[in-house]
């Protein structure tokens, strides 16, 4: 019976803990890019990214969320991000970015336009 209860708490943690890392990946992958487009460090942006998240035109990435994950082609996938972003006046605001990933490489970031509230 106890090996009964083992087994089923196990397969409970690993349902539970699954899910959270599924984006892992890119989450890790972005954190980099964000970090290194914070400092403009291209060196460490080579590694990573054929893009910069340009400080002194778009901003600074203070935090983000990943949105989605959608595979639009073998090995490339465009990540739908929620991001808190410090502009170049200083101002702080959120902005949804469409980050393309192809292989392990980010080779595109794209600010969606928000609507216009009424």
């Amino acid at each position: 019976m106890k090996r009964r209860v083992r087994v089923v708490v196990l397969w409970w943690l690993i349902s539970a803990v699954i899910p959270g890392c599924s984006n892992a990946r890119e989450h890790a992958l972005l954190d980099q890019f964000f970090a290194a487009s914070r400092l403009r460090d291209l060196t460490a942006l080579r590694n990573v990214s054929n893009v910069v998240f340009e400080p002194r035109e778009q901003g600074t990435v203070l935090s983000f969320e990943i949105k989605s994950v959608e595979e639009v082609s073998a090995g490339s996938k465009v990540v739908r991000v929620d991001a808190q972003v410090r502009r170049p006046d200083g101002q702080t605001a959120r902005e949804m970015l469409l980050v393309t990933i192809s292989g392990r490489m980010i080779t595109g970031v794209a600010v969606v336009p928000s609507t216009p509230r009424s």
